[in-house]
């Protein structure tokens, strides 16, 4: 997810690309993370909540931070205007692409050996959840001779996730908590 702040000591806008995969900041990164966060900074969910709360204070305080001039509001050909409404509709596809994607996962793990690899990538080798997918695409098409692979980007976001948040369950750990994340 990005976010725009307007910095207070200049006319250029700063985009932030907020996350909570921990390996986004000191492990290996797919090439189509490169890519997302290029001219991007990276912060966390807590980093976000807090600027909001700055941004807030700084509104609430009368200063121009944070008010958008007609020509930022004005989108770019392709991109959309995150408002509250967008930004809940988006969430709700992408709970439901990670629902199938977790049914998908469980179905992997249970019939496949790959727990293990998935453990591997994520906690020995710092793969983000892109990284995790793509290299379990990979050699699981390779390993299975598929002619396609079972998800599509190979590097999707959220099967990466579903495939370590199964892997976990199967060491009865959390996803989202240490070694994992």
């Amino acid at each position: 997810m990005s976010r725009k702040k307007r910095q207070e000591s200049s006319d250029d806008d700063v985009t932030y690309f907020v996350t909570n995969d921990m390996r986004m900041f000191d492990g290996h990164l797919d090439p189509d993370d490169c890519e997302i966060l290029r001219g991007k900074h990276l912060i966390t969910g807590e980093d976000a909540l807090r600027l909001a709360a700055e941004e807030q204070a700084s509104k609430a305080a009368g200063s121009e931070v944070g008010k958008l001039s007609a020509k930022q509001a004005t989108l770019e050909p392709g991109k959309i205007c995150l408002t509250p409404e967008t930004t809940t509709e988006l969430g709700k596809n992408a709970i439901a692409t990670l629902t199938h994607y977790e049914g998908l996962a469980s179905a992997l793990v249970t019939r496949l050996p790959i727990a293990p690899a998935v453990r591997s990538a994520r906690i020995d080798d710092k793969c983000t959840w892109r990284a995790v997918a793509r290299r379990l695409h990979e050699s699981m098409q390779k390993e299975h001779r598929l002619a396609t692979g079972l998800w599509e980007p190979a590097s999707n976001q959220l099967m990466g996730m579903a495939l370590c948040k199964v892997a976990a369950q199967t060491y009865d750990e959390d996803f989202m908590e240490t070694p994992w994340n």
